[in-house]
């Protein structure tokens, strides 16, 4: 992957966790904000080629929420980022 393209990789993610984060789950910033810090750690020694970067995410949002003492449940936090997911690839297509 180039460098650009980590980039932008890393931005859209991060939008979708601002989003999925605030809108979604309803977490406080400071939650939001946590995960995006996650999900920059752990692609700081992991390659974007080797895991999905949405479940990464989500994976972010749900650690972030217990960390920041604001948890989610591990089914509604999938369900709602998969809705946002689906709604953004829909816009994509149109």
């Amino acid at each position: 992957m180039t460098p650009d393209g980590e980039r932008q990789a890393r931005r859209r993610t991060c939008r979708f966790i601002e989003e999925a984060g605030q809108r979604s789950l309803r977490l406080p910033r400071v939650a939001v904000a946590t995960a995006t810090v996650f999900f920059h750690r752990f692609y700081a020694k992991h390659a974007f080629q080797e895991h999905d970067r949405f479940e990464v995410a989500m994976a972010c949002l749900l650690l972030a929420g217990k960390t920041e003492e604001s948890p989610k449940k591990l089914d509604f936090v999938i369900r709602e980022c998969w809705k946002l997911r689906r709604r953004a690839q829909q816009q994509q297509q149109q």
